[in-house]
């Protein structure tokens, strides 16, 4: 049995997802040839489908490293792996890394499948990869813990499911007592600039911030695939002001869906939706992609259609 440590090295796929972190295609090239001094073993270089840029980092990336095998995401999809493999075409080494949901909301939710189908999928993608290179890679989106333990959990903290319910905190410390984890690590970002709402209890860092717009601006820079902005108040307006702004400049190359639930509250109370929708109309907004419904079901659908398409 070989003793030999393999690097994994995800920055440039991963590591783009954090806030403000853009590279456009030399950058990546930069930084790859650095990885590859420093001696990584893989190079996760991009999602080819996600997007034409993507697919020419990964091309590009490819064509500059020697040494470092380059690995390409893709999901449990064949067009996503034979674009996977096309982007890959001039690597040294190439490595598809594909895979699935695998936990119970994936399955039944985002998916809509059953957990034979979708083993079924996660068995033809890895089969459908090899076709093309001889190293692949497979991820179970989402795996962790039991759909025994988590409904277990689920229960547990239902007893005080806000902040503001008595015990909330020490349900919360009880669910981390039982269900003790040191895999992974993740961050919550509340803000100073509500006192009254607390850091969530499940993160193993916090990170604080006085200043409430940068906070949100993260926030949405992070979510990708759109945001639902359920009733709020004054945070909830700033975040769609915010959000509005980011999409109407195409700040991160991409407009996201802005999802309002509850028609009443969003066209009466607060009429925001109406808003949003005239200065559209106007062009002064534009990018804006805006849906308005009372059904959750609707929202979600909406939110997979973007993220798949």
């Amino acid at each position: 049995m070989s003793d030999r440590l393999f690097i994994f090295d995800t920055t440039l796929r991963d590591g783009e997802q954090v806030p403000g972190c853009q590279l456009n295609t030399i950058e990546k090239i930069e930084v790859a040839r650095q990885l590859e001094k420093l001696g990584v073993d893989i190079i996760e270089a991009g999602f080819p489908i996600s997007s034409p840029g993507d697919f020419n980092s990964v091309v590009e990336i490819s064509k500059a490293v020697t040494n470092p095998t380059i690995c390409a995401l893709t999901r449990a999809v064949k067009k996503d792996i034979e674009v996977a493999a096309q982007a890959l075409e001039f690597a040294k080494r190439g490595r598809i890394h594909t895979g699935i949901g695998t936990s119970t909301y994936h399955i039944y939710e985002k998916l809509r499948m059953t957990p034979e189908t979708v083993m079924e999928q996660a068995v033809e993608a890895v089969k459908y990869a090899r076709r093309f290179v001889d190293d692949v890679e497979f991820y179970a989106e989402d795996a962790g813990r039991t759909d025994e333990e988590l409904s277990e959990a689920i229960e547990l903290l239902s007893v005080a499911p806000s902040f503001r319910n008595e015990g909330w905190l020490a349900t919360s410390f009880e669910v981390r007592r039982r269900w003790p984890q040191e895999k992974y690590e993740s961050l919550g970002v509340p803000t100073w600039l509500y006192g009254h709402e607390p850091a969530t209890p499940f993160a193993t860092h916090i990170a604080k911030y006085f200043d409430n717009s940068i906070r949100e601006d993260g926030i949405l820079t992070i979510a990708k695939g759109g945001i639902i902005y359920s009733p709020g108040s004054a945070g909830t307006l700033q975040e769609i002001f915010q959000d509005a702004v980011q999409n109407h400049y195409l700040s991160f190359g991409y407009a996201s869906p802005m999802i309002f639930l509850d028609s009443d509250y969003w066209t009466k109370q607060i009429p925001v939706y109406p808003l949003l929708e005239e200065l559209l109309s106007k062009g002064r907004y534009k990018n804006l992609i805006l849906t308005l419904s009372d059904d959750e079901a609707d929202v979600i659908a909406e939110i997979r259609k973007f993220t798949e398409e």
